[in-house]
């Protein structure tokens, strides 16, 4: 796993790595603002991947991956979040890893009607 302060310069990101396969749009990454996950954010940018602040951005789609905040306190959140290692991951490896849910970090258990 790669840290976030890691030179980026050593693995150059594929242009388009964060792009839907078969709808060629953006991928959504929830990300809360601050400059602790600026290298995160650079990452998906020039991975063609789009942002949303989590904070005031309500994701209606369910479609977004919300990226944890290693200054979040877990105890308050309600909603599913992937560890931020993701991205560096799928930058080392210069491709979309399929396996997401191994960074999942948070599962919130939806309430059955």
């Amino acid at each position: 796993m790669l840290k976030q302060t890691e030179n980026r310069e050593h693995y150059p990101i594929q242009s388009g790595l964060f792009v839907q396969p078969y709808t060629a749009m953006p991928m959504l990454f929830g990300i809360k603002p601050g400059t602790a996950m600026e290298s995160i954010r650079q990452y998906i940018w020039d991975g063609g991947g789009a942002i949303e602040n989590s904070d005031e951005i309500t994701d209606y789609s369910g479609h977004r991956i919300e990226l944890w905040d290693p200054e979040e306190d877990l105890s308050n959140v309600d909603r599913d979040l992937f560890d931020y290692s993701y991205i560096f991951d799928c930058a080392k490896q210069n491709k979309l890893l399929e396996n997401l849910k191994d960074y999942q970090i948070k599962l919130i258990q939806k309430s059955r009607a």
